[in-house]
């Protein structure tokens, strides 16, 4: 505010001192009074286009700094060789991380430091923490985004790496916590490329209670995402598009299905019906990978495992974490006492 107090009065003035500058030009009879007008209408301009080139150069200046940062990404070598020849994978029946220790690129501390946990086909499995723990880390190592520095990762006793790469992504369907809702149909965005029975959509829908608001669109499950492009498109809510984005999971094929923070967006309601029909899903050989730090239904889990500060502090089941009396205890225990005091003060 001072900033801008000073510079409009630095600009009246300035203005005001052409102004008199030729003003009094023309009352000594120096200039007539037609080129009074063009003088003071072309240092304006000239004023106007000073300006507009300094504006321009700034932005070009930060531009740049994105430009510089853009084109040292495309010159950097891969962190990783994509495996192309590797061994095609079908379905995943086992994960295994054994002593993995791993750290971004130009960061000083580690993500992970030496852990290890094993999940098995049929087993729904929490992986919890607080923020920042490295919980996230996991599925962007099962996924070979990076490979860790020490350590192995196994799948169906194999090394991680002798799979050919795009048929391991492909056995692996993941919904991040920073998904993206595209500006197309629903049905675009739930299939996402892929052949996508409609049944198999309208099911996904029914599941995530978006099947009846769905159908109440003129086109259906063709209505595209967006008012801004289309006149007949449809703007979500933050919850809504949350669960459009959990669609994907249901119509997926693949053998292990991840999921990372998949209620932030969900009302109370909603992500507990969301983790009942995980639950309930029949599909008996698929693994389920559910991170969060939210410790909603984590009593139902097959295996629960903590990771705290890049570490496995602790692994098992509800009951036998509870009875361990440490992180999850805890965790468990303040989220409880949280609804509590919630409810005591809504009476």
């Amino acid at each position: 505010m001072p900033y801008q107090s000073v510079s409009g009065i630095w600009n009246l003035l300035e203005s005001s001192f052409v102004a008199l500058y030729f003003g009094v030009s023309v009352v000594l009879k120096k200039i007539a009074i037609s080129q009074y007008f063009t003088y003071v209408n072309a240092y304006s301009q000239f004023k106007n286009t000073i300006l507009q080139f300094g504006d321009v150069y700034s932005k070009l200046y930060s531009n740049s700094m994105y430009a510089r940062d853009y084109i040292e990404f495309l010159n950097s070598e891969e962190s990783h060789t994509l495996n192309t020849s590797g061994e095609t994978l079908d379905k995943i029946n086992e994960i295994e991380f054994c002593h993995v220790t791993f750290r971004y690129p130009n960061c000083k501390s580690n993500a992970l430091y030496n852990i290890s946990f094993k999940i098995s086909a049929g087993e729904k499995t929490a992986v919890i923490g607080k923020n920042g723990a490295g919980k996230t880390t996991i599925i962007k190592l099962l996924l070979r985004l990076y490979d860790p520095q020490s350590g192995e990762i196994f799948v169906n006793h194999k090394n991680i790496k002798q799979y050919n790469t795009e048929s391991l992504r492909n056995a692996i369907c993941v919904l991040f916590q920073d998904y993206a809702i595209y500006a197309f149909s629903i049905r675009d965005n739930i299939s996402l490329g892929r052949k996508i029975e409609e049944k198999k959509i309208w099911d996904a829908l029914e599941q995530m209670d978006l099947k009846e608001k769905i159908n109440g669109f003129e086109r259906s499950i063709d209505t595209p995402i967006t008012s801004q492009l289309y006149p007949d498109g449809v703007e979500l809510s933050g919850g809504e598009s949350q669960k459009m984005a959990i669609c994907r999971l249901y119509v997926s094929n693949a053998s292990v299905l991840a999921m990372d923070e998949p209620t932030s967006s969900l009302d109370p309601r909603s992500e507990y019906l969301l983790y009942k029909r995980i639950m309930e899903e029949k599909r008996a050989d698929s693994i389920f990978i559910v991170i969060s730090h939210r410790l909603t239904l984590t009593y139902k889990m097959s295996k629960i495992i903590v990771i705290d500060n890049g570490h496995v502090a602790e692994q098992g089941t509800h009951e036998e974490l509870m009875k361990n009396r440490s992180i999850y205890y805890e965790m468990y225990q303040l989220q409880a006492n949280k609804y509590i005091d919630m409810q005591d003060s809504k009476e």
